[in-house]
């Protein structure tokens, strides 16, 4: 490198140490907000929006030969943002004689937890490097055609194992897993799937669930929970084709197509959701891609059928429908509009005031985790019209719902919120996740609650670019592959960065480890024995032994008490949540004393009795 080159390349590189130690800074007010009044959190959020746009406005006005903007407006802007944020707190602290900059003392502002901020600051900062070094060298990527294939190989490969060889080492679970399974392969008999694991007359009398109709056929070359295990992980990853078609055609990029792809399979929501068995919801996200895909071309017919194909995940998905719909009327797209919010509201009606109640003999009661909002979904609606601000209270508090919106939208580094009416596409996704008081399963990023934003993120974050690339034309050579880069590298650290504990493993991580691939000869065996038990007989056991043993019509879980199947199953070996050690060798005795049953298998950890 010439003494140009490098001068450019490090006065730059200053400058964006800068400017990310600022946005670290600001981030870590946001971080602590639960101290704060609800006005300095909206406050504080808002600043945050205000930085982030100085921030990619200069790395643009930088990266151009003849800044855009200047550093001296910039400076201004996040001089005035940390005054704001810090000054009430950091005069306290003073006088106080302890100095603490956002809660933390100043000599371990940069060694506390490692949390979402931290990594994007060095993430960002790494991508900027990178594609400086690109640049400077006039260094060009050409990737061959099959790339959108080789990414999508990747992903039904790795999720496949992820998810298969988890349900193998007998860590997957009652519910979703056993329950989905004996639904299907029920439903693949041609009969009512009645679930004797919920109870209920039919579990699409629980959630709306076509998908299990379409998906029953693959148990008639093999029942088995592994089936739609890998049918799960194929239709994941085919959410990589739209993406990568709609990055190359709007950045003109390959190489933005390959990051965003990556970035949306790597996505923590989808990692959680394919580690956590299997869902319906988990199969929308490539569905809302494909449907963005055709409704982007003009190709009505078949984003029609995508449509069509979405709602039959869930009755929830006709809310995206509707919101998608208001996206194509901000568009303009007048009919199309009108015919996608129409089919959303009708079969959210047909589905939940029809087919529920029809399927379950009782009204659709998954609503009720909305009841500060409203008794139904009317109310719901005026709630959030009239009372914007009570609704933006329960959305943002507890702080975990804000911690981890910002993580979803980080994920995608922060992008969406240039493509301000894409974001109509990300409502109801966020809205369904935070919009509760009391049901913090949804809050948090494990499960599958998080899937569904996969797409519309990467949507948002492709069409961000754009808009950022149009607004900064002379950088745009530069601009769209280093944020494109950003996008992939703040994917992977979010999902990193959220499992805080040493070793800091992701779901995916576990795939290229050798312990993961490792079965005791007591599964094994247990595998062998399990075998024996006749498909026809009714089978009561522990958690995460029902999965194994699902594919039948009558299966139940050991909670609160043994249900008088033909078989009873415990296992030490094996989770047998939610009993105590206690309570759980208390049941095997009670079992091995039981008149009414025989043993069949007893050899410790296992022990299988059979009724008499």
């Amino acid at each position: 490198m010439n003494k140009k080159l490098a001068k450019i390349f490090f006065s730059r590189a200053a400058i964006y140490s800068l400017i990310f130690i600022g946005l670290y800074l600001v981030a870590r007010r946001v971080e602590i907000h639960d101290f704060y009044t609800h006005y300095f959190r909206i406050s504080a959020i808002a600043v945050l929006a205000l930085v982030f746009a100085g921030i990619f406005a200069t790395v643009c006005g930088f990266f151009s030969r003849k800044s855009e903007i200047t550093a001296r407006a910039w400076l201004a802007t996040v001089i005035l943002a940390l005054i704001a944020l810090v000054l009430p707190e950091g005069l306290h602290h003073l006088f106080s004689g302890r100095l603490i900059i956002f809660g933390v003392p100043f000599g371990q502002l940069f060694s506390a937890e490692p949390w979402f901020f931290q990594a994007a600051i060095v993430i960002s900062l790494g991508s900027l490097y990178l594609v400086e070094f690109i640049n400077l060298w006039k260094i060009k990527f050409n990737l061959p055609k099959y790339t959108p294939w080789i990414i999508f190989a990747f992903g039904a490969v790795i999720y496949g194992i992820l998810s298969i060889q988890r349900h193998q080492l007998y860590h997957s679970f009652t519910m979703d897993l056993g329950g989905y399974d004996q639904a299907v392969y029920i439903l693949s008999r041609f009969k009512n799937p009645a679930s004797t694991i919920y109870n209920i007359k039919s579990l699409l009398g629980d959630h709306f669930e076509p998908i299990l109709a379409v998906l029953s056929p693959l148990y008639w070359i093999w029942s088995d929970a592994r089936m739609i295990l890998a049918a799960q992980a194929i239709i994941v990853a085919l959410g990589t084709f739209p993406l990568y078609a709609l990055a190359k055609k709007h950045l003109k990029s390959d190489f933005a197509g390959l990051a965003v792809a990556v970035a949306y399979l790597l996505f923590i929501g989808i990692q959680d959701a394919m580690e956590f068995d299997f869902h319906p919801l988990a199969l929308v996200p490539p569905l809302l891609a494909y449907m963005f895909w055709f409704f982007d071309e003009k190709k009505y017919g078949r984003y029609f059928i995508s449509v069509f194909i979405a709602l039959l995940m869930k009755e929830v998905v006709a809310i995206y429908v509707t919101f998608f719909g208001l996206y194509a009327l901000a568009r303009k797209r007048w009919k199309v509009a009108i015919a996608t919010i129409a089919i959303g509201v009708i079969w959210y009606i047909l589905a939940v005031k029809l087919m529920i109640p029809w399927l379950s003999g009782k009204p659709y009661g998954h609503i009720g985790a909305y009841h500060d909002l409203g008794a139904g979904p009317v109310q719901i609606i005026e709630t959030l019209i009239i009372r914007p601000f009570y609704a933006l209270k329960i959305m943002f508090e507890p702080g975990v719902k804000t911690v981890n919106t910002l993580a979803l939208v980080g994920s995608f580094a922060f992008l969406p919120l240039f493509a301000p009416v894409e974001l109509i596409l990300i409502l109801p996704m966020l809205g369904e996740k935070f919009l509760t008081t009391d049901r913090s399963a949804n809050w948090i990023m494990w499960w599958h609650y998080s899937a569904t934003i996969a797409a519309p993120l990467a949507i948002g974050a492709i069409l961000g670019i754009k808009n950022l690339a149009a607004r900064f034309k002379k950088s745009a050579a530069i601009l769209v592959p280093g944020l494109a880069l950003s996008v992939m590298l703040c994917s992977i650290a979010v999902s990193f960065v959220f499992y805080k504990d040493p070793p800091y493993t992701v779901p995916l991580a576990k795939v290229f480890t050798q312990k993961f691939y490792q079965k005791d000869q007591h599964l094994k065996d247990l595998d062998k024995v399990l075998a024996q038990i006749p498909r026809s007989a009714s089978v009561a056991t522990q958690d995460s032994i029902l999965p194994h043993v699902s594919t039948r019509e009558k299966i139940y879980r050991i909670h609160p008490e043994v249900f008088p199947a033909d078989y009873v199953i415990l296992d030490y070996s094996v989770n047998y949540w939610p009993y105590s050690d206690e309570d759980f060798s208390a049941l095997v005795v009670k079992m091995g004393s039981n008149p009414d049953y025989s043993t069949f298998y007893a050899n410790y950890p296992l022990y299988i009795y059979k009724k008499k």
